[in-house]
């Protein structure tokens, strides 16, 4: 009897352990993918990424597509206008959404400022207006020092930040690009 209630117990924690990893593929959040256009048609979006290589994006009719944080059609979106292009879960090519940028600096949820303190799972940062915002940081997040990757922790008072948070919890940072020796955020281009 104790062979079979342990194997029992075996099965069941296998399947918990595939039901947990479902689960947890079906709750990916999306990835945003920063760059500029290279050319739009009513089925796809082609965009140069920071490295400056061109990749493709499909669109479907659904996409919402802003410029400026408007809602635009796929043809108002121009060669070497800054564009965010969101997908979800692994398929990276399927656009869940794109913004772009005209005349507006930021995205929407971009959030320029300066480090107050840093850890691993929090960051705190002051805005422009000098207000404080204490921020979760995503176990998946990106986080660079002068374009080179680096750790939350690594990042010191005072350094210059650009987070950019979930469109869904403005308080999940997803990004933090910090500036040490570097004046200017941006893409290199």
């Amino acid at each position: 009897m104790g062979i079979q209630n342990s194997l029992i117990g075996s099965v069941a924690a296998v399947a918990l352990l595939f039901a947990g990893a479902a689960f947890a593929a079906e709750e990916r959040d999306d990835a945003m993918h920063d760059g500029l256009v290279v050319s739009a048609s009513a089925e796809s979006l082609v965009m140069t990424g920071k490295d400056g290589k061109e990749h493709s994006h499909t669109l479907a009719t659904s996409v919402p597509l802003t410029l400026d944080g408007k809602a635009c059609l796929w043809s108002d979106l121009k060669r070497g206008q800054r564009v965010r292009v969101s997908t979800k879960g692994d398929d990276l090519k399927a656009a869940t959404r794109v913004e772009a940028l005209d005349k507006q600096p930021l995205f929407a949820n971009t959030h320029d400022g300066a480090v107050v303190t840093a850890g691993t799972e929090s960051l705190v940062m002051s805005s422009k207006d000098g207000k404080e915002h204490k921020m979760s940081i995503a176990s998946d997040a990106v986080v660079t020092c002068d374009g080179k990757t680096c750790k939350a922790g690594d990042l010191k008072a005072g350094m210059r930040i650009r987070v950019t948070t979930r469109a869904s919890a403005q308080t999940t940072a997803i990004c933090i690009e910090a500036l040490d020796k570097q004046t200017a955020f941006g893409l290199k281009i």
